[in-house]
């Protein structure tokens, strides 16, 4: 179930991606180039180019709006962070005591049990793991997860990384109701389609199930 969702909300982040870096005006060069003998047509291509580009900016909106609407009915934690592992969408963090938007530019392990973030993140878990072939069933699970589910072996992305976090009102001395269990369902996304070479990583899309 939660491989599926992640699947989804991967494929939502793409193609909102895909529409923002798709714009028509990108193409202008090319037109101009096309029709450089013609340019008494230049005012009605521009023309039709604010149309189109319009249009775009209209199905960008509402696909947005639904989009939202989608990831605040999931009965799970919700997050996107930069490649730099800070949060860039937060949804349904309630149950550690923070607003959405208080975690917004925050990094990662400011939810992560101090026991647990030398086993959940990139920066300090894979370069054990370097030089070795791991294959998808002992790769390390990441709660900054680089691998897409769209490359050959889907099963490489983090699946049930089990995980404790902490509450924003945590200390050392807290009793263990500050203390939350969960799983981790996470995947990376690009600025383009995974096979394109020139790809560049732009973060990570993850939902946590509480236990």
């Amino acid at each position: 179930m939660y491989f599926s969702i992640i699947i989804v909300f991967f494929g939502l982040i793409m193609l909102l991606i895909i529409l923002q870096d798709r714009k028509f005006k990108s193409n202008l060069p090319y037109i101009i180039s096309d029709n450089d003998n013609q340019l008494e047509n230049l005012k009605e291509l521009t023309e039709r180019l604010n149309a189109a580009e319009k249009k775009i900016n209209i199905f960008e909106k509402q696909f947005e709006e639904k989009y939202f609407t989608l990831i605040n009915l999931i009965p799970l934690g919700v997050y996107i962070l930069n490649k730099d592992g800070l949060f860039t969408f937060v949804r349904n963090f309630e149950f550690l005591g923070w607003e959405s938007s208080e975690l917004l530019g925050k990094h990662f392990s400011i939810i992560i049990h101090p026991d647990y973030i030398n086993d959940v993140s990139r920066d300090i878990v894979l370069p054990k793991y370097k030089g070795r072939l791991t294959g998808s069933k002992n790769a390390p699970g990441l709660f900054d997860e680089r691998r897409t589910p769209f490359s050959d072996d889907q099963n490489r992305i983090t699946q049930n990384l089990f995980i404790c976090m902490i509450h924003k009102d945590w200390c050392q001395s807290s009793d263990c109701s500050m203390v939350k269990k969960g799983l981790v369902y996470s995947a990376g996304y690009y600025d383009s389609i995974v096979r394109d070479p020139n790809k560049g990583f732009s973060g990570t899309v993850g939902v946590i199930k509480l236990t």
